[in-house]
């Protein structure tokens, strides 16, 4: 069977082998009530070193502009949840909320086929 995704996911891992990430999160929601809006960002990441960064996954030929907003909105947010209800430590949630106040950055992960970009958001 010729799956269509599997050259995305050979890159994938090259570039987690290459910069050493680990997804400590994934798909999760973020809400801003006070701008009014939501979200859902692709990951969060723990790099080599220890930090923590805010992750886009693109898989299109390119790269836009819209997404550098996507992840300032995401980056923004002022709590996180899952499953559509807010994150609430009393029940069984990992605490999404105080991870994604630790992101000190963002970023886009661009896959292709046949290569992949770590692609640093600065924003100024």
């Amino acid at each position: 069977q010729n799956d269509v995704r599997k050259p995305f996911l050979i890159q994938y891992e090259a570039a987690q082998r290459e910069i050493g990430f680990q997804v400590v999160a994934s798909e999760m929601q973020v809400f801003n009530l006070s701008l009014g809006y939501a979200g859902s960002l692709d990951a969060i990441m723990r790099m080599p070193d220890g930090t923590f960064v805010l992750t886009d996954y693109k898989t299109g030929k390119g790269i836009y502009n819209d997404t550098a907003l996507q992840l300032a909105l995401y980056f923004g947010a002022e709590f996180a949840g899952e499953i559509d209800v807010q994150d609430n430590k009393d029940v069984e949630y990992p605490h999404l909320t105080d991870l994604l106040n630790q992101c000190q950055s963002t970023a886009i992960l661009h896959l292709r086929p046949d290569a992949w970009e770590w692609v640093p958001i600065h924003f100024t």
